[in-house]
């Protein structure tokens, strides 16, 4: 799981940091457009469909990777807080194996769907056109990788069901298991 972990981390790292830059950038252009319009009556020629197609998909999508990494996704232990570290581990082993199922059954349609508009040569028009197709990818990569992260999740679940120990990065929030 280590060897997963060397290859998948600088992945959602790169993934991390185009989300970075697309906040940057749609941060300049949105307030480029704001101080055109207020200045000059004018806009930035197509602000509205970079931040749409471009910007809010990789904000959106790229950094999922990198939550679930940091074990930053929502989780109620409402009815588990008071279950042993073992059993825990086996129901999170189950949900990360639906929460990857799921994921790769959205990557597998977001990935036909990318095929095609790439083929079709999408585009949207504003007040310039501007080729989109590519960031469909984007959805793609990033449900990719998250799909990744959660299997590979499972599977450190169920060594800890399994054998009591946690593998590193291994258990929620990144907490140890007391074990024995």
């Amino acid at each position: 799981m280590g060897l997963a972990r060397r290859i998948l981390d600088p992945i959602a790292n790169v993934l991390l940091l185009a989300a970075g830059v697309s906040i940057v950038l749609m941060m300049v252009i949105v307030v480029g457009d704001a101080g055109m319009r207020g200045l000059f009556n004018g806009t930035v020629p197509g602000s509205q469909e970079l931040t749409a197609n471009y910007f809010m998909v990789a904000v959106t999508f790229l950094p999922l990777a990198c939550v679930q990494r940091e074990k930053g996704h929502v989780i109620i232990e409402l009815f588990t807080s008071w279950m042993p570290p073992r059993a825990v581990a086996s129901i999170d082993a189950v949900v990360y194996l639906a929460c990857a199922a799921g994921t790769l059954v959205f990557c597998y349609a977001t990935y036909f769907k990318a095929l095609a508009m790439t083929r079709a040569g999408e585009y949207a028009v504003g007040t310039v056109i501007v080729t989109i197709w590519p960031s469909r990818w984007l959805v793609v990569a990033g449900a990719l990788v998250l799909a990744l992260y959660l299997l590979l999740n499972a599977a450190e679940e169920v060594r800890t069901a399994i054998t009591g120990r946690a593998a590193p990065g291994g258990t929620r929030h990144g907490h140890a298991l007391d074990v024995d």
